[in-house]
């Protein structure tokens, strides 16, 4: 017990003599375990915890590739993705979603949102059901369609979109 009150002394009297190592001993060790906390809740997330949806291993993403530009992974567009419903007989259902950013204006004036842009049968697709009131109908999402808003836990549909590896 005495050796380690004078180890404990020693390395005070040392801080108190090099405050500038002291600082960037403090930083390092933070940045450390900071990184490492990342990193554990990213092989968490990604390999034991899974994703927030029914089935997740019945989901996958298909993207469009331009080999003569160069270009391995592209978002499908939406007339690509109504081409492709109506000549696939391999899913179950094809869903689309792009994540963006939105603009509500309100008596306070216009804010941003984080939001996702999908199709109407995204949440049928993803097996998820809302917490409170209803989803998107069929047809909400045809051309000359009203445009149509679901709130809820973005953050939580987003990481299990992020999870399926759709969202860089």
């Amino acid at each position: 017990m005495q050796s380690l009150r004078q180890d404990l002394l020693l390395g005070i009297r040392s801080l108190r003599k090099e405050p500038a190592s002291a600082f960037i001993a403090s930083i390092t060790l933070a940045l450390g375990i900071g990184l490492c906390t990342i990193a554990f809740s990213l092989v968490y997330g990604v390999f034991f915890r899974g994703l927030d949806v029914p089935e997740p291993d019945r989901l996958t993403l298909i993207f469009r590739a331009n080999p003569s530009r160069d270009q391995d992974q592209m978002w499908v567009t939406v007339h690509d993705l109504h081409d492709w419903r109506a000549q696939q007989t391999s899913f179950e259902s094809l869903a689309y979603f792009s994540n963006g950013t939105v603009n509500l204006a309100g008596p306070e004036g216009p804010e941003q949102y984080s939001g996702a842009f999908v199709s109407a049968n995204t949440f049928d697709a993803l097996k998820m059901r809302p917490m409170l009131g209803t989803t998107f109908r069929p047809g909400d999402d045809n051309a000359g369609a009203p445009l149509t808003v679901v709130l809820g836990d973005y953050p939580a549909t987003i990481a299990a979109l992020r999870d399926a590896g759709g969202i860089e």
